[in-house]
């Protein structure tokens, strides 16, 4: 009988997760439908006791039907930490999610399966992405024993001049890193793509 009620809190419990998650990225996709100011839509980050809620917002990764002009993700993203120390201050990620080629003497630019890989020290494919208007989500393959998630969104942001080079993040979310089930770190952490 205990077992029983312990298992119905659990399913209770994660039901409730995946119920919330798809309620906010609801409220995020309807918001994004009136949003003509440009400002930056928040995503809602992942329960982080709870690796399966991560599970329901993940889906195969799917080729973008969007204009050759529209927002591109592709690019190679890394951490600054500013001289103060982070968990993550060594992890980079790639991302592809455009064919770019030349021939003929015209460039094309087409969008493909988003596809990509984190790197910590270790190579990590991205073995599930999905990527929206200016949101992300991603999962790595498991290497001994550890992997990562990924929750967060591209900020629209004003175009920075390189005086002092502050820049706004180029990518920002919640970054876990994950050891057979459990979560060993987590935080929000912000993205840029190399250069100034």
């Amino acid at each position: 009988m205990k077992i029983l009620k312990i298992a119905a809190y659990i399913t209770v419990f994660c039901a409730t997760s995946i119920y919330g998650i798809s309620i906010v990225k609801g409220i995020n996709i309807i918001k994004s439908r009136f949003n003509t100011t440009g400002s930056t839509i928040s995503v809602a980050e992942p329960v982080t006791g709870n690796p399966a809620a991560f599970e329901s917002i993940l889906q195969p990764a799917s080729v973008s039907l969007s204009p050759a002009e529209s927002f591109d993700p592709s690019g190679d993203y890394y951490i600054t930490t500013d001289g103060s120390s982070s968990v993550f201050a060594d992890v980079r990620i790639t991302i592809t999610a455009r064919d770019y080629s030349y021939e003929n003497g015209v460039y094309s630019n087409n969008p493909t399966v988003p596809s990509g890989m984190l790197f910590d020290g270790k190579e990590f494919a991205l073995a599930k992405i999905a990527v929206g208007e200016r949101e992300i989500t991603f999962e790595t393959e498991t290497v001994g024993g550890i992997r990562y998630q990924f929750v967060g969104h591209f900020p629209v942001s004003p175009e920075a001049s390189c005086v002092n080079c502050e820049y706004p993040p180029d990518l920002t979310g919640v970054l876990r890193k994950i050891k057979e089930g459990k979560v060993l770190d987590a935080a929000t952490v912000d993205f840029y793509v190399a250069g100034c």
